[in-house]
């Protein structure tokens, strides 16, 4: 159990076959379930491999100590499947015990007592038990240092986990210095151009943003820009959403010429590789409308709103956050524009929505009546 499901007219007869065996399940040879389980969890049935599975952890535990190895991995292996079908309490449960034992056993710097925390960091992290999950990883990470050392490519892995819970966890500067520390480790091997170098790359970016380092976030953007033009040229999707980055930065930096010319010409490309109706295309409208909306040009402002809405609401539903953002941008141009019966009657269906989605004392909910009621003062 935990490779990858197989999907072949042959794999999924031989699964069927097993499923269809069903009723002898517990009459057969232990060994002959646990490898049946395996095909089956191979095959997508996690379900019906976790019944065989369950059934050797019983027959393995009533045969050996606690301790012996063959009751552990068979633990370890039924855990990941509990966690694949998102039965997380029941995996932490089990990979709790894992790992206690893999330690008393072998050690903190075994390699299986690693694995086995890793698989428990991952658990605890769906089980969103975040403070959890980033002592056990900094413990992994620690580990692995002294294991291999600081240079090894494989703290890489452990050093982006780690990163991730920071950022969920709001420690964005500590977040920053370990995703810094993977985008270097991973130049280094791959090149500037590789695929992990450039995701590492946007990952230190969401977070530049996170703590508003948009200067920064920049730098790396225009990098990665200049790499996918090459790689891919000027019409890719890859090399849109580059440019549609770096033209949030620009507007984030308050550089609202250059967010209106690079997204002008960026909606352009959008429009004409992607065509008109693409949502990917909406985001841009909405940038440079807002530039448009500072810049004192409403009228190019509200004609980008307008489309984006109308777009968003005939593929997203008027319900979707999206659609209602959306509307409220589309209020506030209405309203600078002086066309305060077009906002009222627009905050009105946005301010019914919100209730119908929210309910009526959701924040939401309140700041869209807020926003009416100043727009009826107005009137």
């Amino acid at each position: 159990m935990g490779a990858e499901s197989i999907d072949t007219p042959w794999s999924q007869y031989l699964a069927s076959h097993i499923i269809h065996l069903r009723p002898i399940w517990n009459q057969l040879p232990v060994n002959d379930a646990a490898a049946l389980g395996a095909i089956l969890y191979k095959s997508g049935f996690p379900r019906d491999a976790v019944q065989l599975q369950e059934r050797l952890v019983t027959f393995l535990s009533q045969q050996f100590e606690t301790i012996h190895p063959n009751v552990t991995k068979a633990k370890a292996v039924l855990a990941l499947a509990y966690h694949d079908l998102g039965r997380f309490d029941d995996a932490k449960t089990l990979q709790e015990q894992v790992l206690q034992l893999r330690k008393d056993t072998l050690g903190e710097q075994h390699q299986n007592t690693i694995a086995a925390a890793i698989n428990l960091a991952l658990t605890y992290s769906s089980l969103g038990h975040l403070k959890d999950c980033m002592l056990l990883q900094e413990e992994v990470l620690r580990m692995k240092k002294e294991l291999l050392g600081e240079d090894n490519l494989s703290i890489v892995d452990a050093s982006h986990n780690l990163a991730t819970t920071y950022k969920d966890l709001g420690r964005f500067t500590e977040a920053e210095t370990h995703q810094s520390a993977v985008l270097q480790w991973k130049t280094k091997p791959f090149g500037s151009q590789h695929s992990q170098t450039l995701e590492a790359s946007s990952n230190l970016v969401a977070t530049f943003y996170m703590i508003r380092r948009y200067r920064d976030a920049e730098t790396i953007q225009l990098e990665v820009l200049r790499i996918r033009r090459e790689i891919w040229g000027e019409r890719h999707p890859k090399t849109l959403n580059a440019l549609r980055d770096l033209v949030i930065t620009y507007w984030a930096l308050g550089r609202l010429d250059e967010t209106v010319t690079l997204g002008f010409e960026l909606l352009h490309l959008y429009r004409d590789v992607l065509g008109d109706e693409h949502l990917d295309a909406t985001h841009v409208s909405i940038v440079l409308a807002a530039a448009y909306f500072n810049l004192g040009r409403y009228e190019e402002a509200r004609k980008l709103q307008e489309e984006a809405m109308n777009l968003r609401k005939n593929i997203l539903g008027g319900r979707h956050a999206d659609t209602l953002t959306a509307s409220k941008n589309l209020v506030m141009t209405y309203h600078a524009m002086g066309r305060y019966e077009d906002a009222k009657l627009l905050q009105e269906e946005t301010l019914k929505t919100r209730r119908e989605v929210f309910g009526e004392h959701h924040l939401e909910s309140l700041i869209a009546a807020n926003d009416l009621a100043y727009i009826y003062h107005t009137l």
